[in-house]
C-alpha cells in the first residue's frame, strides 16, 4: 500500500489592498480565526513601506492587515511574511504556512 501524501500546508494565492495601509491575503485553504503576530508582515504600496499593526484572520482564508507607514521605498507593490512565530494555521490540518518574500500586491 502506497502511503499518502501529507497534506500541503497554506499558501497564498492573492493579495489586494484597499488603501496603501490596508491589505488582504488570501490562501488556498481556511486558515484559523484570531489574531496574528503583527510584527511578521510588511508591505510596500505606492512606493511607500508598511508593517502591520494589527494581522487578523476575520473568517475562512482570509488574513487582514492594517499597517503603519514607515517611509518611502520604491519598488512594485509586494507583500512579505517573515515566521517565526508559525501563526497562520490551515483550519483543516493545523500545518501552518511558510514565510514568503515579494509576493505581488495589487
Amino acid at each position: 500500500m502506497v502511503p499518502e501524501p501529507p497534506p500541503p500546508p497554506p499558501v497564498p494565492i492573492s493579495a489586494t489592498r484597499t488603501l496603501p495601509d490596508i491589505a488582504f491575503v488570501t490562501f488556498d485553504q481556511d486558515l484559523v480565526i484570531g489574531p496574528l503576530e503583527d510584527s511578521l508582515w510588511t508591505w510596500r504600496s505606492n512606493n511607500r513601506a508598511f508593517e502591520a499593526l494589527n494581522a487578523e484572520v476575520n473568517a475562512g482564508a482570509v488574513v487582514e492587515l492594517t499597517g503603519l507607514d514607515v517611509g518611502p521605498d520604491v519598488g512594485p507593490n509586494v507583500i512579505s511574511f517573515s515566521p517565526p512565530p508559525f501563526d497562520v494555521l490551515s483550519l483543516g490540518t493545523g500545518l501552518p504556512a511558510a514565510a514568503f518574500v515579494d509576493f505581488p500586491l495589487t
